[in-house]
């Protein structure tokens, strides 16, 4: 019976924790069956305080009682580990508040002169790279993005177990299952000079990416978790950029203001579809998305941020814009954006994040007088219709009054009648940026 319920419980990966209990369990069976007349106290224990359960366990027998333990237990680990659920995945503020500590001074808030503050899991990098002074107004002309001869490499404890985490975390079974190719940022650094961002990548792999940013609370082996291994720092610091074990693709994200004829601003918010990836149905800045290659590949097969936006902006909001005017919109978006931000988030153990704000006219928008967009119908327009369900166009000077939080872990905004909207960590970041 032993070997066939150890057959069980591994081919159902239910994992050695379980199986151990297994046998903590099995050994006080055995314990009180070597006994007849503590198992009779016992049950007679049972019976005097708990006369409901001893009706129902009377009719087994305790092997079969302890069965039923070890697959109840079984399936909610298993549960546990493939659950996809975003907040089950990462450690809350507080927590990481404690391990990071060391960075209490760079931790990004959302704050507002009426002493509202927001907390961010995220904290500023900008002061990281030398020379770099975000008032020197940098464009997208000013960065320029390299790829290095080199891959990404899992590190090995990691890699040994990659085909079981994919398996078991994020129940990838097939080639449906995108595997992208993406861009590992390894360093960054500043020509005060010639006001040139430069951003250093090694070649990676969206697998990659799952099995060591976005899973920090996975056991590896017992008691050790992701996080522990990829940042066993003892300074309760993050690991600087170009140390860091993790793969760390390019987080690139942006502010869109609409402007009208009387100066007044709104801010384009879109609300996020349940399929996506990250920050499933929250709010997310205008123009959001992870650097890889097939979307930052211009003619000339160059790595360009230029070419980046020009994809998501297509992806995302060219359908918010007049038809006729479109490449008007392009020619202002792509030349008046400007870097107001860059972060890691402390979630994802670091994953960097560059963000931009840009002003457009309000003549250019489609639906002038539309405060709420729904994007359910636009496929012929819109290529990654699932991206965004709809859009929200909200007066900037508004969003101190619609903004709020329940508690570290969650901000959100309430707007269409007073519903809530929780707020992604990237859009919160951004809007610290923006209201800087």
């Amino acid at each position: 019976m032993l070997k066939d319920i150890e057959s069980k419980i591994r081919s159902w990966r239910y994992g050695s924790s379980t199986f151990l209990i297994f046998i903590f369990l099995y050994i006080i069976v055995a314990f009180i069956d070597f006994y007849p007349s503590l198992k009779e106290y016992l049950f007679e224990l049972v019976k005097i305080n708990f006369p409901f359960l001893y009706s129902f366990f009377n009719q087994f027998t305790l092997e079969k009682i302890l069965i039923y333990i070890v697959a109840i237990y079984g399936l909610f680990k298993l549960y546990k580990n493939t659950n996809k659920k975003e907040g089950l995945r990462y450690k809350t503020f507080k927590e990481l508040k404690e391990k990071y500590k060391g960075e209490k001074e760079k931790f990004l808030t959302l704050s507002f002169k009426n002493k509202k503050i927001i907390n961010c899991s995220s904290i500023n990098y900008l002061n990281e790279i030398k020379d770099l002074d975000i008032n020197d107004n940098l464009k997208l002309k000013n960065i320029k993005f390299i790829k290095l001869d080199k891959e990404y490499k899992v590190p090995e404890l990691i890699q040994l177990k990659m085909e079981e985490i994919l398996i078991d975390r994020f129940n990838i079974r097939s080639k449906e299952d995108y595997n992208g190719l993406t861009l590992s940022l390894k360093k960054v650094s500043y020509q005060k000079d010639s006001k040139t961002l430069l951003f250093y990548f090694y070649k990676s792999s969206y697998y990659k990416y799952l099995v060591t940013n976005t899973i920090p609370n996975y056991e590896i082996l017992p008691g050790v978790t992701i996080e522990d291994y990829l940042e066993a720092s003892g300074n309760n610091k993050l690991n600087l950029l170009e140390d860091s074990l993790v793969e760390n693709h390019l987080g690139i994200s942006c502010l869109i203001n609409l402007v009208d004829e009387f100066s007044n601003e709104y801010l384009v918010i879109p609300k996020r579809g349940n399929n996506t990836t990250v920050f499933k149905g929250e709010l997310s800045p205008s123009v959001s998305g992870a650097l890889n290659i097939h979307s930052s590949l211009n003619e000339l097969n160059d790595i360009t941020i230029e070419q980046f936006f020009l994809s998501e902006f297509k992806e995302e909001v060219e359908c918010l814009f007049l038809a006729n005017k479109i490449n008007e919109v392009k020619n202002i978006f792509i030349n008046k954006l400007k870097l107001i931000g860059f972060s890691r988030e402390l979630k994802r153990l670091g994953k960097p994040e560059l963000f931009f704000k840009v002003n457009i006219p309000m003549c250019y928008f489609k639906d002038i007088n539309k405060r709420i967009i729904s994007l359910k119908n636009t496929a012929e327009n819109i290529i990654d219709n699932r991206e965004n369900e709809k859009v929200f166009i909200i007066k900037t000077s508004d969003i101190k009054n619609f903004i709020n939080s329940t508690n570290d872990d969650e901000a959100f905004l309430e707007i269409d009648n007073f519903n809530r909207y929780k707020i992604s960590e990237s859009l919160l970041v951004n809007l610290a940026y923006y209201f800087r």
